[in-house]
């Protein structure tokens, strides 16, 4: 045997190739988690004056994942790389239709504490 080896690259785990891909989206979905974390701790705790900050904190962290996921997306769909029938950018679409969503939901819960509905 040759005293030359050859390396190997190793293989990443699931979670290990998640972390690396990219941080805005590693960063949004933490911030969906511990957003949907806080609105079911929010909606179950029995304290009045708790109960909105908690939702509320929820609720913006849900605004602030949605803006994010909303870069992302608009950055897919300028790539000029990418045919428009690519399948980057057909998620890219629907992910900008369901944050939408998300951002409205999010956006009606807030004013609804403010208000005091």
């Amino acid at each position: 045997m040759s005293e030359t080896t050859v390396k190997r690259k190793k293989k990443k785990s699931a979670l290990g190739a998640y972390f690396t891909s990219s941080p805005l989206r590693v960063v949004c979905d933490m911030l969906m988690i511990v957003g949907a974390l806080l609105i079911f701790i929010g909606l179950f705790t029995h304290s009045f004056l708790g109960i909105n900050g908690v939702i509320l904190t929820g609720l913006i962290m849900y605004v602030l994942a949605s803006l994010i996921a909303f870069y992302r997306c608009i950055k897919v769909l300028r790539n000029k790389e990418l045919s428009k029938k690519s399948a980057e950018k057909k998620n890219a679409t629907i992910n900008i239709v369901v944050m939408a969503f998300i951002l409205a939901l999010a956006v009606v819960g807030i004013l609804a504490i403010a208000l005091g509905w």
